[in-house]
């Protein structure tokens, strides 16, 4: 990769004395003797030209700090730290997530523009950070998420179910959904034990006009996760990204349903120790069959 490229778009990292001084010591501190690093990426600043006012703000993005400020990410089998880089002249701060207290890892793609989220817990509350980065380097986030799953799943002793992986389920999908789920969400033996999905629910205005109340979304129960894939909830006909949120099995604590007039709720609880948090997926109200099930896991 040319130094100009290497500029504009995530790349990793062989090793961390490859970083510069400062960001090297700031990471060094967090590590412990002997401590194997298994993975590193920059992604640096990334320009947010053409991303919607809306994305802008769902995201908490700020153009001006996006364009100056970089991130390096060191995976180990304990822990991931994320240095966030803004001056070239001293150490960055530096957040460490033990893999042993993650309550999920999201990944977002809308055109060039995504971002590697993480929720883990930590000081007894919900802690998060966001990585913004150039989606042609998106093959190394998968690479870091991917890394970072199986850590957990080892952590959690989960262990691969034999025979068939029940793929039937994907058959009344759509192909953008049947690929993004094959390809990104699933992991070679992870088995699906609970499917259900919906297109676009769009709410109709003055009987003309109309806006979207939920993208088309697919929920996965898994040997492994709580999946939940989806369409960029832009008010836009056209789509043109996928979000995935990775909830490791052992921290899905609660999944119940609410139903108001004509949109049910499923709300995935996730916690551990005692640290709860709660996220929420619209459904309309004719699926009321297919999410039967759902709430007694």
């Amino acid at each position: 990769m040319s130094p100009s490229s290497i500029e504009r778009f995530p790349y990793p990292v062989d090793r961390l004395d490859q970083l510069d001084p400062f960001t090297q010591a700031a990471l060094s501190e967090h590590l412990e003797l002997g401590e194997v690093v298994k993975r590193i990426i920059v992604a640096p600043p990334k320009e947010m030209v053409g991303i919607p006012r809306e994305w802008r703000q769902r995201l908490d993005v700020q153009p001006a700090l996006s364009r100056i400020t970089s991130w390096a990410l060191v995976l180990t089998e304990q822990r991931l730290l994320v240095a966030t880089i803004s001056r070239s002249d001293m150490k960055p701060p530096v957040v460490s997530i033990p893999i042993a207290k993650l309550l999920w890892v999201e990944v977002g793609t809308i055109l060039l523009f995504s971002w590697f989220e993480c929720a883990w817990v930590s000081q007894d509350r919900v802690q998060r950070i966001r990585v913004f980065f150039n989606t042609v380097g998106e093959e190394y986030f998968q690479q870091l998420r991917i890394l970072l799953c199986r850590t957990a799943i080892e952590q959690d002793g989960l262990a691969a179910m034999p025979g068939d992986r029940n793929l039937v389920e994907l058959d009344s999908l759509s192909y953008k959904f049947v690929n993004m789920i094959s390809i990104r969400m699933l992991l070679p033996d992870e088995h699906i034990e609970r499917l259900v999905s919906h297109p676009t629910i769009w709410q109709k205005h003055l009987m003309v006009f109309k806006r979207r109340r939920a993208p088309s979304t697919v929920v996965i129960l898994t040997n492994y996760h709580l999946l939940v894939g989806n369409e960029d909830p832009s008010q836009h006909d056209a789509t043109y990204g996928w979000i995935t949120r990775y909830c490791p099995r052992q921290r899905v604590r609660k999944v119940s349903l609410q139903t108001v007039t004509s949109e049910i709720t499923l709300y995935v609880t996730v916690g551990l120790d005692n640290v709860e948090e709660t996220f929420s997926i619209l459904f309309p109200a004719e699926m009321a069959p297919s999410l039967a099930g759902w709430a007694s896991e």
